[in-house]
């Protein structure tokens, strides 16, 4: 009767603790490890040295947790779904049924499944965060018809403008940047990426679409670019006709497809959802 009392007083406890330390910040964090690693020692006389270690594991991922909590903003289906989760697995190994070494592998393996889980679903709701945050969309879903004048563009090479709509493809993607775009430099990396799995497919067109306001930015771009070494098809273009685009931060990717501007987002959202907008 007592282990079970301590059991439910210590689910509770933990698992409000989880959630408050999320509100709290890296404080909560901190104190929320900390105070559950003792609770246990403390009550838990003789203590084995396998269960000790079993708990320093599940501290460390608890710690890892809360920490994704605050970077995911506070979510609440991880916050306290996990929380209720974790509580449940270690307060059942740390009052003894669980302990067996079958128990010991079982926790091992299924927390590590968690760990990955919610590496993987901070990632996912970073990504529609900006999404929503720049675009306005959490898809990236939109639909409206392009006038063609919005989509001429100036070749550095050639030193004529040339009309993207007239370049012969089905589906053409769109990399809006500038020279002053950190965010977009990292970027690349992913969107050359994206351009590598459709290599093959000669209905897709990807291009780089440098953004300026001064005529001047037009040389150091194109200087940029090719210390970069990407190898993209880059062209530049007045800043007021990209606005015209709806093209308002950078980086932006559009996907452009039979006269329509079908897609308006960040190119880790079109990199999920590829199979949606660039399929021709």
């Amino acid at each position: 009767m007592k282990n079970s009392l301590l059991f439910v007083t210590v689910l509770i406890l933990y698992t409000i603790s989880g959630i408050v330390s999320v509100e709290l910040g890296y404080i909560g964090v901190f104190l929320s490890s900390f105070i559950f690693f003792f609770l246990p020692v403390f009550f838990l006389k003789n203590i084995s040295q396998a269960s000790l270690k079993v708990i320093v594991f599940f501290i460390l991922i608890h710690t890892f947790f809360l920490i994704t909590a605050l970077i995911v903003k506070g979510f609440a289906g991880v916050k306290l779904g996990g929380n209720i989760i974790v509580a449940i697995n270690f307060c059942s190994l740390i009052f003894g049924n669980y302990i067996s070494k079958k128990g010991r592998i079982l926790f091992y393996s299924t927390t590590i499944i968690y760990f990955v889980f919610i590496f993987f679903v901070s990632q996912l709701i970073t990504v529609l965060s900006e999404q929503v945050d720049f675009y306005g969309t959490i898809t990236g879903k939109v639909n409206y018809k392009v006038n063609s004048k919005n989509l001429i563009v100036y070749d550095f090479k050639t030193k004529k403008n040339i009309n993207i709509s007239n370049l012969k493809s089905k589906i053409i993607v769109l990399d809006y940047w500038n020279n002053n775009c950190a965010p977009c430099y990292k970027k690349f990396p992913s969107y050359k990426k994206l351009e590598n799995k459709f290599k093959s497919n000669n209905n897709i067109l990807f291009l780089t679409i440098n953004s300026f306001e001064e005529n001047n930015e037009i040389l150091e771009g194109k200087l940029i670019m090719d210390s970069l070494k990407y190898n993209f098809k880059n062209y530049f273009q007045n800043r007021k006709i990209s606005e015209k685009l709806n093209v308002q931060s950078f980086p932006t990717i559009l996907v452009l497809k039979n006269g329509r501007i079908i897609f308006r987002g960040s190119v880790d959202l079109l990199f999920i959802l590829d199979f949606i907008y660039l399929k021709p």
